[in-house]
């Protein structure tokens, strides 16, 4: 019966996830628009856009003004290359490759506590229809971003 009771007040050691355990659960941190290195138009805001969702989710504040921490980087690379032919030789599956090199810093004292750098893939299927081909590239786009996001944010969320 002792067993059992203390097993109960102990509690078991499991969090919920997708809350913040590190320091960066009630911070708040800026994200700045990442540097594009790459010919892809806008993927810096789809980036920017999926951290400061995910940071949100955790319990951290991204937003602009006074700010514990500045989030910065730059998109190095991000390619798109055929993962898979069919019989007839037709590309049947796409795989888009992105490289991220980010920062963490703290704003009052400019020093960089945390930095990684981050690459990821999402693969999508090919289309005969153009604009259909578009939307799935478009979709795994916003797909890898939020990937990235959640990649990038756990990685620092350990660190601390």
């Amino acid at each position: 019966m002792l067993a059992v009771f203390l097993g109960l007040i102990s509690g078991c050691g499991y969090s919920l996830t997708g809350k913040g355990t590190g320091q960066i659960k009630d911070r708040k941190i800026a994200v700045s628009m990442f540097a594009n290195r790459t010919f892809q138009s806008s993927i810096e805001g789809k980036l920017r856009l999926a951290l400061v969702s995910e940071l949100a989710s955790r319990g951290s504040h991204a937003e602009p003004g006074s700010n514990d921490l500045v989030m910065n980087g730059e998109i190095e690379s991000l390619s798109i290359d055929t993962a898979a032919f069919s019989s007839a030789d037709k590309a049947m599956l796409y795989r888009v490759s992105m490289s991220v090199m980010i920062q963490l810093t703290e704003n009052t004292s400019g020093k960089v506590i945390w930095k990684s750098s981050e690459s990821l893939v999402q693969e999508y299927p090919a289309g005969a229809d153009l604009a259909l081909q578009r939307n799935a590239h478009d979709a795994a786009l916003s797909a890898l971003c939020g990937k990235m996001a959640r990649a990038v944010v756990n990685r620092m969320d350990q660190a601390f």
